[in-house]
């Protein structure tokens, strides 16, 4: 999104035809997607291809069945953290 013209911007395209329900950037080239089948799905898009359409498409590089709807991704731990356990840096 590009909040100062008000525009969403396409930085690529997955082909495979999802009804998402939600979505998640995991850094500027791979993202976490949910459907309303159960499933998550991971894509990249793939930087290093030599043709513009090539770079243009996000490649499938994991599914995987819940079994669960996810509507919502939210950042956390599955451990505890204690005051003075590094940095804070990371997801959580």
């Amino acid at each position: 999104y590009k909040p100062d013209e008000g525009v969403i911007e396409e930085r690529a395209r997955d082909f495979n035809p999802n009804w998402m329900t939600a979505v998640c950037a995991l850094d500027d080239e791979t993202y976490l997607g949910a459907e309303n089948s159960f499933n998550l799905f991971t894509v990249r898009k793939n930087s290093d291809a030599a043709a513009d359409e090539e770079r243009s498409r996000l490649d499938v590089i994991g599914e995987y069945h819940l079994g669960e709807f996810v509507n919502r991704f939210r950042a956390g731990s599955l451990v505890m953290r204690l005051p003075g356990d590094g940095d804070g840096a990371g997801l959580g």
